[in-house]
């Protein structure tokens, strides 16, 4: 029983060693981000991001080869000004990101013909302060 009891103890003591070892190295090989690390770190670069939005576009809007183009050129604009605010600061400013998105917008707004302009608008996303308020409940009654 005593050596069932040693083998049991042994077994267990080298199988904690092992994954505190395995955590340990997991650890090591780890970048160290405390150092002059960005606050937002991309997944994508901003081609990438540029090339599927207008492709996204494409499909929505049919475009042609030289709205293609335009399209992606603002959209990796847009992409590399993003990412730029993104990296050095942990909070953007909203009224920056407001104000590049309808740059962003207005770029694209400029390549459209007018049917295509139609969809592109029906595909925004209505402002809080456009935001139809009809169909709302009413506030609740003020506290005392």
């Amino acid at each position: 029983m005593k050596k069932l009891i040693a083998i049991f103890t042994l077994l267990t003591s080298s199988s904690v060693m092992s994954f505190a070892q395995a955590e340990q190295s997991a650890e090591a090989q780890q970048p160290d981000t405390s150092k002059h690390a960005p606050f937002y770190q991309p997944r994508y670069k901003p081609e990438e991001l540029a090339e599927r939005q207008t492709k996204m576009y494409e499909k929505r809007l049919t475009l042609n080869k030289k709205q293609y183009q335009k399209v992606y050129e603002t959209e990796l604009d847009y992409w590399q000004q993003y990412q730029k605010i993104r990296i050095n600061i942990s909070e953007p400013d909203p009224v920056q990101l407001n104000q590049l998105i309808t740059d962003r917008n207005e770029g694209i707004k400029n390549v459209l013909t007018p049917e295509q302009l139609k969809k592109f608008e029906a595909s925004l996303p209505i402002p809080a302060h456009k935001a139809p308020t009809a169909n709302l409940p009413p506030p609740p009654p003020a506290q005392k």
